[in-house]
């Protein structure tokens, strides 16, 4: 809710200019893109081969966790002077792999888009406006599905010739106020795709219009975290978002 729709009176002119400095400087973000970083160059890697495709900044904002000031400061310089909206925190990093999502968890609580986008710094566009394709096929699916619950995923060229496959998910941000957070897993990309799966609420970009890369990553949970953890949390998952998609 936003305080314009708090104000019960006609004078809403008188004080304009108070409610316009007082508003979220952010809030015509459609795209929130969380992501972690170790420092400045690893960042810069992530702009000159993500974030500068970009076709238009004032529709996204870039969210960053960091774990130095010195760096958040050589970031938050650039990011600044290229109109970037952006914000950043900075606290010391807990287990290795294990703890992305205590990290994405925090950043989401201080987003803004309509749509939220969790990366990692090696990611890498090989062709299209993404961004363009991420509004084209949230507009279609904001027709669809008018309780705002669902989700797409971007084509990622996995290396091996004519396979590519469906991974870094994005979700609406009803989506994860249903559930109260982002991911209780650090293996994030897994958890959005299955339950996506799940509640039959997902889409994929078309490979011509966008298409990513990632470099091979390492496994998270053994067989028995994915029997003993990751499922069961998964159902009771499936089931809340069930509840709300059912009224």
């Amino acid at each position: 809710m936003k305080i314009n729709d708090l104000i019960t009176y006609n004078h809403v002119e008188e004080i304009q200019q108070t409610l316009d400095s007082m508003k979220d400087p952010y809030d015509k973000s459609i795209i929130s893109i969380l992501a972690t970083c170790k420092d400045f160059d690893t960042f810069y890697k992530f702009y000159d081969n993500f974030l500068k495709t970009c076709s238009d900044f004032s529709l996204i904002e870039i969210l960053i966790k960091m774990e130095s000031g010195a760096e958040a400061d050589k970031v938050s310089y650039f990011l600044y002077n290229n109109n970037i909206k952006y914000k950043i925190i900075i606290y010391s990093h807990y287990t290795p792999r294990h703890s992305f999502h205590h990290y994405y968890n925090d950043l989401y609580k201080i987003s803004s888009g309509d749509l939220i986008f969790g990366v990692a710094m090696d990611l890498v566009n090989v062709h299209g406006d993404w961004l363009k394709s991420f509004i084209d096929i949230n507009n279609r699916m904001k027709s669809k599905y008018p309780d705002g619950i669902y989700s797409f995923s971007i084509p990622m060229d996995n290396g091996l010739k004519g396979k590519h496959i469906a991974a870094g998910q994005i979700v609406t941000r009803k989506w994860v106020d249903v559930l109260g957070f982002y991911s209780p897993f650090p293996n994030m990309d897994r958890w959005l795709y299955r339950l996506s799966i799940a509640i039959n609420r997902y889409e994929v970009v078309d490979e011509k219009e966008a298409l990513f890369h990632y470099p091979p990553g390492s496994r998270t949970f053994c067989k028995k975290d994915k029997k003993y953890l990751f499922a069961p949390t998964l159902d009771h998952a499936v089931e809340i978002f069930k509840k709300h998609i059912n009224t």
